[in-house]
């Protein structure tokens, strides 16, 4: 059987020095300084990335009536909950 895994991550890039008038705007600008591609190319070795879940959907399954969303360890984690 074949699938197609659609994977579902987080990953936690710390931002440093962002200068800004409130936490709002540091925010907006720390995500315009960030160069994501960079981090898709290259991996993030030093930085957290967790697996909030997959959907995976069957060959052949045109209707996608098979296709089931399956948690990842890092669902809990990155949700602010405790593991089980």
């Amino acid at each position: 059987m074949k699938y197609t895994v659609h994977l579902y991550k987080a990953i936690r890039i710390k931002i440093e020095d962002v200068e800004a008038g409130s936490q709002k705007e540091a925010v907006q600008l720390a995500d315009e300084k960030l160069n994501i591609e960079h981090y898709l190319c290259n991996g993030a070795e030093d930085e957290e990335c967790w697996c909030l879940g997959a959907l995976v959907d069957e060959e052949g399954d045109e209707g996608y009536e098979r296709s089931r969303y399956h948690e990842g360890p890092g669902a809990k984690i990155y949700l602010g909950k405790e593991l089980e």
